[in-house]
């Protein structure tokens, strides 16, 4: 260190280069741990308020609030400590303990969350605002002390005000690459190595081993106590004009802007990925990455002689022209919305997704990230203590990027759809490059970036692009509505009707009609007498109908996606048996997991609808948590019915759920949704008890539906069809698979990647002959005869069930061109049928 700057100061000289280095190791390791935490509380918070965008917003702004504050009061405060370095280990020290606080925290939450529910049903904006409360207690306070790190670090690292630019934004793109990694870490590995809850102390380990660094490089590092007076930069005029309105309007603006866009770009590419956890990590990490990258664009532009308020018109200029240019660039990269890697394998999948994110975002991203760093530079001439001004530039930049996550998330989608909203956002950019145009009137020139960028954003690039990709040969697009939580459109294809969702989902279709509707059908006819059905997920809205044949009380039906329930309102009437008319339902736009959650009410039949295994969020459905809350939620005899759509998957996903259902169910039987070659369905049903079948009730309810009224009484023997075997009896087929629980998402980390070897074709699907040998093999370890939820019938109505794996097993065959294997099958079928009057 040089005398003139040691002499009793408490910031770094950057002459000590291997101290600076540190500094940005400990930054790069603390902007890791702050992404770890904020990836883990958006999953556990979704978990605990619904998995909903409007959920996702409302934790967001709890996290943004507290950054925010934290920034601005620590902003304020560090002009006045003597050794910062000190402070910055604390901080981190600070983080890391009321990080460990979440946990006692979460189980009160949970423990007041019901009769909070209760209290506020019926009241959505309210409940709102208490989720957000809630989310508050939780998450400021660690939020708060990470909002310090930023300004207390620049307060130590900087020692003239002349270096705000230049080192202020080195150190911000560390911060930014490390959030990165980060996001990385929790989107692939931590949670599938450790569990959330490791991955959550690793978080805390990071900011407990960074503290005691500084602390010790505070203490070890030939550095001095004191406070360095900032020297005024050579470069700033001797009466700087204050633009301190600017600089903080220009860094508000920059926040808004940047996650909006991310909200609205991880939705552009929803509409082509898989959408599973790995897929929206890499858009995050892309982002952070390019941010990264933007401010060290800043750093090379703060060193250089260039005006401030030039480079910022003609970097906010460029960013809006880029940003504009992104629906059309990725409509281009896509093929027009085709879905990426169909064929490919999970690597290749991986890297073909990483690139395609950078080639549409990177730039922009980039571009939009060199605006609030370079304000830094900008700071050198406004005579204001380091930390305080890199505090209150992190303050504004955080509020607006709240304010940015809730437009996005509650405002933009919903009134100005995905890729107008977009073009709004680009647009913003270059309304900032004039308003500081025409602040500062720097030269000329740098005006015509945003002339030209204005011109194009209402001409070559304002055209209309798709929402929905259709195949113009066979589908025609009959409506679309494009929400916060996911692009729903009413297909017309070959003459059915088909709900998607984000572009490649199908929710159902009329032309499945029967098969929707016997995923009612067949577990009311094994419940004794069915009056409160719960459904989660509504679909098309066919099979909730189905539930109104039989002599039900009352049907609830919670849906996520408030713009499907539009779509059946509006397109599916005809087939769904007057759900939305009769005065026994009642249809909520609410997370299936959080209703149950939040109600008191029982039910004698919750039925789970296909959901798809990879899809982000889907595997909190299939967890021991989520399936302890059903049977709570169970009357005595009652059943819960996971569906499974064998054909999404594997062996091993099949094996987790089962086994994770056995270790909560008293019982746990197998049926079959459909006798098809392929693409099957099979239903996993926990009961609440050892109540057996009974045949008599099966009968009871058959003679109540308008469409099962055959006069013979034994046509109850053909539901028993559908019955594939005791699990629980045969539980050693599964026990060797892991449970899945809401601490260790095997489901969620593990289904994304058998769909991609299936698609390679390196895997199949649990279904067709692979899954008639595993139900072959449920039979032997539990036969019929000793089956205790079978006990109330005649050997001979028992013979039933294997008739059903005979008949599906003979129609696998016959698909497959072994038609002779399949005859005696299907002659021994005939003839047992014929014994009861079944067939003629």
């Amino acid at each position: 260190m040089t005398s003139d700057s040691s002499s009793a100061t408490g910031s770094l000289v950057l002459s000590d280069r291997r101290t600076l280095v540190v500094v940005c190791l400990m930054f790069f390791f603390s902007g890791a741990a702050g992404l770890v935490y904020e990836v883990l509380w958006l999953k556990e918070l979704g978990l605990l308020f619904g998995n909903t965008a409007h959920a996702a917003a409302t934790t967001l702004a709890a996290f943004f609030l507290g950054l925010g504050v934290g920034a601005h009061a620590f902003g304020r405060m560090v002009s006045g400590i003597k050794r910062p370095l000190r402070m910055y280990a604390g901080l981190e020290a600070a983080v890391a303990l009321s990080a460990l606080l979440y946990f006692i925290l979460l189980d009160l939450h949970y423990m007041i969350y019901e009769p909070l529910y209760q209290v506020l049903d019926g009241y959505p904006a309210l409940w709102l605002f208490a989720k957000w409360l809630l989310a508050m207690t939780l998450l400021f306070l660690p939020a708060f002390f990470m909002g310090g790190t930023l300004p207390v670090i620049g307060q130590y690292v900087i020692p003239r005000q002349d270096c705000i630019g230049r080192t202020g934004t080195l150190v911000y793109a560390v911060n930014i690459g490390g959030a990165g990694c980060g996001a990385l870490l929790a989107g692939f590995f931590l949670p599938p190595w450790l569990g959330f809850n490791g991955a959550y102390f690793f978080a805390v380990f990071l900011n407990l081993a960074i503290a005691a660094l500084a602390w010790w490089l505070d203490g070890h590092g030939g550095i001095t106590p004191g406070n360095a007076p900032l020297r005024p930069s050579s470069k700033t005029q001797a009466n700087p004009v204050n633009h301190r309105d600017v600089i903080i309007i220009i860094s508000f603006t920059s926040g808004f802007i940047s996650l909006a866009l991310q909200v609205l770009w991880t939705r552009m590419f929803a509409q082509v990925l898989q959408n599973s956890v790995y897929t929206f990590s890499i858009i995050v990490v892309t982002f952070l990455l390019a941010l990264s990258a933007g401010a060290l664009v800043a750093t090379v532009l703060a060193r250089s002689r260039l005006l401030p308020g030039a480079v910022t018109v003609m970097m906010s200029a460029l960013a809006g022209l880029l940003i504009v240019m992104t629906p059309s660039l990725f409509m281009y990269v896509t093929d027009n919305m085709s879905y990426l890697g169909a064929q490919r394998s999970w690597a290749a999948y991986l890297a073909l997704i990483f690139l395609v994110a950078l080639v549409v975002l990177f730039v922009p991203v980039t571009a939009m990230g060199t605006v609030f760093p370079y304000l830094m530079r900008w700071c050198e001439s406004q005579s204001r203590g380091t930390g305080r001004a890199i505090g209150e530039l992190a303050a504004a930049n955080t509020v607006g990027a709240l304010i940015g996550a809730l437009m996005a998330g509650f405002v933009f989608i919903d009134g100005l759809g995905l890729w107008l909203s977009i073009r709004v956002c680009g647009f913003m950019y270059f309304v900032l490059a004039l308003l500081v145009f025409m602040r500062l009137r720097p030269a000329g020139y740098v005006l015509l970036p945003a002339v030209v960028g204005i011109v194009l954003s209402l001409t070559v690039f304002n055209t209309v692009l798709p929402v929905v990709s259709i195949d113009p040969a066979r589908e025609s697009l009959l409506a679309v509505w494009q929400g916060s939580a996911a692009n729903v459109a009413v297909v017309n294809k070959s003459g059915s009707l088909r709900i998607k969702v984000d572009n490649y989902y199908t929710l159902g279709s009329s032309a499945a009609r029967q098969f929707e509707m016997d995923q009612t059908h067949i577990p009311l006819l094994a419940h004794h007498q069915p009056e409160r059905i719960l459904y989660i997920g509504l679909g098309t809205g066919i099979t909730a109908g189905a539930a109104l044949s039989h002599p039900v009380k009352s049907v609830v039906v919670a849906e996520l996606v408030s713009e499907a329930v539009n779509a059946s309102k509006l397109f599916f009437k005809p087939y769904v048996n007057g759900l939305f008319d009769d005065a026994r339902v009642k249809v909520v736009t609410e997370d299936g997991r959080n209703y149950l959650l939040g109600r008191r009410q029982n039910y004698d039949v919750v039925i789970a609808d296909l959901f798809i295994p990879w899809k982000a969020g889907t595997g909190s459905l299939y967890t021991r948590e989520h399936y302890q809350a059903v049977l709570n939620r169970l009357d005595p005899g009652g059943m819960f019915v996971q569906w499974l759509p064998m054909y999404q998957v594997s062996k091993r996903e099949f094996g987790i759920i089962a086994h994770t259902m056995l270790d909560v169910f008293p019982q746990v039987t197998i049926w079959r949704g459909d006798f098809l070659a392929d693409r099957n369905i099979l239903a996993l049903i926990g009961h609440a008890d050892g109540t057996p079948y009974s045949i008599q009730a099966s009968r009871s309810q058959m003679q109540f539906m308008d469409d099962k009224q055959s006069g013979n009484p034994n046509e109850a023997l053909l539901h028993l069809m559908y019955y594939c075997g005791n699990l629980t009896q045969a539980g050693e087929l599964v026990s060797g698979y892991p449970i899945n629980r809401d601490n260790r998402p095997e489901i969620e980390y593990s289904a994304p990647k058998s769909h991609r070897l299936n698609q390679a074709g390196l895997l199949p699907w649990f279904d067709g002959m692979a899954m008639i040998s595993f139900l072959d093999q449920v039979f032997l370890k539990a036969p019929v005869d000793n089956d205790p939820y079978l006990r109330d019938l005649t050997p001979q109505q028992r013979q039933f069930a294997i008739l059903g794996n005979i008949h599906h097993r003979a129609k696998i065959l016959v698909h497959q061109g072994h038609k002779d294997e399949a005859k005696g099958m299907l002659l021994f079928i005939k003839s047992e049928l014929a014994k009861n009057g079944l067939v003629k």
